[in-house]
């Protein structure tokens, strides 16, 4: 599964946090960081996924600020 986490330049620990929360769990995940922009545009960040992925498949998209408790894989 493919993981798309909005990378937050202002808190790196909650990305780094939400990034183990994942491989911790589950370390057969792939997981990308998406480009951090303007506050104006980052709600936007989300409709970018599909494209990455060619329009085919699953992937998740995700904020910075998510503990994952379980495999998100399920």
């Amino acid at each position: 599964m493919k993981i798309y986490i909005e990378k937050n330049k202002s808190n790196s620990l909650a990305t780094g946090v939400c990034e183990y929360s994942i491989t911790s769990i589950n370390d057969t995940v792939s997981i990308s960081h998406l480009p951090d922009g303007p506050p104006e545009r980052e709600e936007l960040l989300k409709f970018l996924v599909p494209s990455l992925e060619n329009f085919t498949g699953w992937a998740l998209y995700c904020s910075s600020n998510i503990l994952f408790t379980d495999d998100v894989a399920k």
